[in-house]
């Protein structure tokens, strides 16, 4: 990722608090690791905010034990 830049780590990133928040630090050009379960909602968001952050990586969590 980006060099001297905030790295941000957000869970539930697929929709709520977690979908907004990696809104708000995408507008301020922060570099992210979005986790969700839903796959499809992650990389639409994805895709949406990596055009004003730095650097947006992706991972799915299945949530299983």
């Amino acid at each position: 990722m980006g060099d001297n830049r905030e790295t941000v780590l957000i869970t539930s990133a697929s929709s709520g608090v977690g979908e907004a928040m990696a809104r708000v630090f995408a507008e301020h050009g922060h570099d992210m690791i979005l986790v969700a379960r839903s796959v499809e909602k992650l990389n639409q968001l994805a895709t949406e905010v990596g055009r004003f952050s730095g650097a947006c990586k992706q991972t799915h969590a299945n949530g299983g034990v």
